[in-house]
């Protein structure tokens, strides 16, 4: 993990801005603000600006969410890497990912559909009311996912054409 916290086991971070982020690592689970984390809550954090780099689970907030939630947080950073890339997180796993929103430009390195501008690849997470307006890509909400229905993704936004969006 290569973030401002590595792994983040049932806490709580609120009010956090960063900015100018300079984040690379060449392993996996990379954030701007977390790298790692299970059963925590990310509350009205960003990312305004920069750039975070990794090879997989790569997010502009968190790399990797296990059964957490992520609420009223969004993303201005670059993220740049191979497979489920986010603006918000990389990868999530019966999470939360509730009034979010990116505008950072998402940079896939490979062909797959592992990205999305709020979520790359997303497992029974709740994914509502988010947003992503991100530029130079083909980013819906989220990119890939096991769970496609309206349980798990509502009234969620985005300004750019992606033909497997959900």
């Amino acid at each position: 993990n290569a973030v401002f916290i590595g792994y983040l086991k049932g806490g709580t971070i609120k009010n956090l801005t960063l900015e100018q982020l300079s984040v690379a690592n060449t392993g996996t689970n990379t954030g701007g603000l977390v790298g790692y984390t299970t059963g925590s809550t990310i509350e009205f954090c960003r990312v305004e600006s920069g750039a975070v780099n990794g090879t997989t689970n790569v997010g502009g907030l968190v790399g990797y969410q296990y059964s957490g939630k992520i609420v009223a947080c969004s993303n201005g950073a670059n993220v740049n890497g191979s497979y489920y890339l986010g603006g918000i997180e990389g990868r999530s796993n019966s999470g939360y990912i509730i009034g979010c929103y990116n505008t950072g430009t998402i940079q896939k390195l490979t062909s797959e559909w592992s990205s999305g501008g709020i979520c790359g690849y997303s497992i029974y997470t709740q994914t509502k009311g988010c947003y992503n307006t991100a530029s130079g890509g083909n980013y819906a909400i989220v990119g890939d996912s096991r769970t496609v229905s309206s349980y798990y993704f509502a009234s969620n936004y985005w300004s750019s054409s992606h033909s497997a969006a959900m």
